[in-house]
């Protein structure tokens, strides 16, 4: 059996047995399987299987033993709020298109919802600043095996193979690169603040080799705030000189030139830049025409040939689709 298969079966049929005793726990297992996607990221390993049900399915049985676990979510009740409202909104806003449309959204609810349900078992299950930590660990570790993946194959081929598309996961690994870090800084053994950064040094990596201009922009962020919030000592300081010095060999030529198109004037901007405004600005649009409940989820692509883009048009730019959707 190999690792992959190994860690694969651990993680599904261990996080299954143990979910209904410790949901928390449970719930981790799925998360981790939702970032590792052992089906794509180890192909050649792991047969088509129903991994995450299995272990969604005990989690909730878990929950329910559990009693739906503690719902006063004290300064996060906005976010669950925010949360539930948009989905709540996104089923408004189906009923209110052609019957012929409406499957494509009725799938995007469905996934909305499958995304609420975990969310609010870890929210309802979280009830000290360990299990936190510990749904940080779980998260980092998941996404550094996708990364070490990435990174390996790179190294192997030549180029990303970007398992879920690269800028998707480009983004993916920006959202973690920060939680890696402050893992790093906040962690009492050495063996931990190393392997956290070791991390975030693999997650950033993906980001340059995925030449995602957004990827880039988020990490550059992401950084400033870094700068901005960690402890300032001596270790600290050592570690963003040895940092920024790394990233200037990661991130090479190509990759500069890259992020440097981002801030291109107009006349001498690339065709994939002035695309990509061109069409936030058709969307801009749609959404201005549609205020209320927009055009529905999920019906851009059916409407970008109407402003002369190809049939089936992504957005490129989730919170702008969903602004017009």
């Amino acid at each position: 059996m190999s690792p992959a298969l190994l860690v694969t079966y651990l993680i599904s049929y261990g996080g299954a047995l143990i979910a209904p005793f410790l949901p928390f726990i449970g719930v981790c297992m799925y998360i981790s399987l939702s970032i590792i996607k052992p089906t794509k990221t180890w192909f050649w390993a792991v047969p088509d299987g129903s991994y995450s049900k299995i272990v969604i399915i005990a989690v909730i049985l878990g929950w329910v033993i559990k009693r739906f676990g503690n719902w006063d979510f004290g300064k996060a009740k906005l976010i669950v709020v925010c949360f539930a409202a948009f989905i709540a909104w996104s089923f408004m806003s189906t009923l209110m298109i052609d019957e012929g449309s409406q499957e494509r959204a009725i799938d995007f609810v469905v996934l909305m919802l499958k995304v609420l349900l975990p969310f609010l078992i870890v929210m309802t299950l979280i009830d000290s600043v360990e299990k936190l930590k510990m749904l940080a660990w779980c998260i980092v570790i998941s996404l550094g095996l996708v990364a070490l993946e990435e990174n390996l194959y790179y190294l192997s081929m030549g180029f990303v193979r970007g398992m879920i598309g690269m800028n998707a996961i480009a983004h993916e690994m920006t959202a973690g690169f920060g939680l890696a870090v402050f893992l790093g800084l906040y962690s009492e053994k050495n063996w931990q603040k190393w392997l956290s950064w070791s991390i975030a040094g693999l997650i950033a990596h993906v980001s340059f080799m995925c030449m995602s201009r957004g990827a880039m922009l988020g990490l550059l962020i992401t950084g400033i705030i870094i700068a901005y919030k960690m402890p300032k000592n001596r270790q600290t300081i050592s570690l963003t000189i040895f940092a920024i010095f790394s990233i200037s060999i990661l991130a090479g030529p190509s990759v500069v030139q890259e992020f440097s198109t981002i801030f291109a004037a107009e006349s001498v901007r690339d065709n994939s830049a002035q695309s990509r405004l061109d069409l936030w600005a058709d969307m801009f649009t749609v959404a201005l025409s549609n205020p209320l409940f927009g055009i529905g989820p999920s019906q851009w692509q059916l409407i970008a040939v109407q402003f002369g883009w190809p049939d089936g048009k992504q957005g490129h730019g989730m919170w702008v689709q969903f602004f017009a959707e």
